[in-house]
């Protein structure tokens, strides 16, 4: 397998392609959970061949998700942590559309609450990151992001994954 598959640039990929997926479902009703399997593994699962140069990780669209989990809540944190992968599987990324309030906004900026896309994911070898869709007027999106947006959806992700950094020894209780 390819070493390509544990690195930040491949989770970059996944995750790039987890936001376009999740935009094209928008508006986003649903969180929407994806498994990252290597494309190596996936091709020789499915007997043919697969371009692993572009996009060493695939992203695999879970089932829905029970309806009772919405964005950002306490049961969405419970379903995630309490979620068991494969080892197949060498990491996870969840999109949810949130209520985003730009913390540089002045009331004059008319700074209300609007919907954007929150995606992040974890690899199990370590890398981690968190992206901010926000929709701009002009039809195109702002990407924001980094390590420290959204620890606790990170933390519940990496939970998942059998993988306890120093602070997530026990489940994550909400985002």
């Amino acid at each position: 397998m390819s070493d390509r598959a544990h690195t930040q640039q491949a989770l970059n990929a996944a995750m790039s392609e987890a936001v376009e997926y999740a935009r094209n479902l928008a508006p986003l009703s649903r969180p929407v959970l994806f498994a990252l399997v290597p494309t190596v593994v996936l091709a020789g699962s499915l007997q043919r061949s697969l371009d692993d140069e572009s996009a060493p990780l695939t992203l695999v669209v879970q089932d829905e998700l029970p309806e009772e989990l919405v964005s950002g809540s306490d049961e969405l944190a419970a379903y995630i942590a309490s979620t068991q992968w494969p080892d197949a599987v060498e990491g996870v990324i969840l999109a949810q559309e949130i209520r985003f309030r730009d913390p540089s906004s002045t009331p004059v900026d008319d700074g209300a609450a609007r919907p954007a896309l929150l995606v992040s994911g974890v690899l199990r070898a370590g890398p981690e990151t968190t992206l901010l869709s926000i929709p701009q007027d002009n039809g195109a999106d702002e990407l924001r992001g980094g390590d420290a947006v959204a620890p606790a959806v990170i933390s519940a992700l990496r939970y998942s994954l059998g993988r306890f950094d120093g602070h997530a020894t026990t489940p994550p209780a909400a985002f």
